[in-house]
């Protein structure tokens, strides 16, 4: 592995892949569907923008490739949604404070996902984070979080199994 960038990949329905500058208008769309973004246009313009140069950024300098990619049904190229890591420090504070004799610390990841409603229940988010997860193992992450909240009962259905068949997230 030359470095740490997540290249496009295709699963048995979907290719999962970095986001480019012609999804910026369905990304937006997807987050105000999911998430309730309403930043103005010129906010979610850098932001878009700001992904597309971390993804070369992070993996050129070994940082962990955070950030959110894109997912899109094979057959028509249509964006479904998106999956993604985070760094999850917070709300869960798994970071020990750095003593001397700890002085190396490594960052833990929290998976992201969001699918567009006319796309949820198919199993679209599972193949995704399942392409992500096993990447995220052959780079080395050895800690992988999801937390859901208890009135997202869609995102809950979300099954993801480690190569050591234990669950990533498992209600």
């Amino acid at each position: 592995m030359s470095d740490l960038r997540f290249r496009a990949v295709e699963t048995d329905r979907l290719i999962v892949r970095p986001f480019v500058d012609t999804d910026a208008e369905a990304r937006f769309a997807l987050m105000r569907e999911a998430f309730g973004m309403d930043w103005p246009p010129e906010r979610l313009a850098r932001w878009h923008q700001w992904t597309l140069s971390s993804y070369e950024s992070f993996g050129a300098m070994w940082q962990p490739p955070y950030g959110d990619y894109a997912v899109a049904r094979k057959t028509t190229g249509e964006l479904v949604g998106a999956v993604g890591i985070v760094p999850a420090v917070v709300p869960w504070a798994v970071l020990d404070r750095p003593t001397p004799e700890n002085t190396f610390v490594s960052p833990e990841f929290g998976l992201f996902w969001a699918m567009f409603r006319a796309h949820r229940g198919q199993g679209y988010a599972t193949e995704g984070l399942r392409w992500l997860v096993g990447r995220c193992e052959d780079a080395g992450v050895s800690e992988l979080w999801a937390a859901v909240h208890p009135d997202n009962l869609p995102a809950q259905r979300v099954r993801v199994v480690r190569a050591d068949g234990g669950f990533v997230f498992d209600n």
